[in-house]
């Protein structure tokens, strides 16, 4: 599904509109949620956990982010897996 909303790191606002798409998905028989978002070059996200996704539909999730990518001078893409419960 798409999302809209903003991401925190340790309760600080570091993207105030964040957008991307979250999916379900099984590993190993463990159901869970992972997903993208959308950046532009020079956001302040870095690899790691201790940021949470707020949804603008009031729903939130600790994410841990798996892989940034790069382009110079387009759009780049924050990939990243749920780890706890999306509520």
């Amino acid at each position: 599904m798409k999302f809209r909303g903003k991401l925190l790191c340790g309760g600080q606002v570091v993207l105030g509109a964040v957008a991307g798409t979250i999916r379900r998905r099984t590993t190993a028989g463990s159901v869970g949620w992972a997903g993208q978002m959308d950046l532009i070059p020079g956001e302040p996200v870095g690899l790691g956990g201790g940021y949470e996704l707020v949804l603008d539909d009031g729903r939130r999730a600790s994410i841990r982010v798996t892989y940034v990518s790069h382009h110079s001078g387009q759009a780049s893409a924050g990939y990243f897996q749920v780890t706890g419960a999306l509520r």
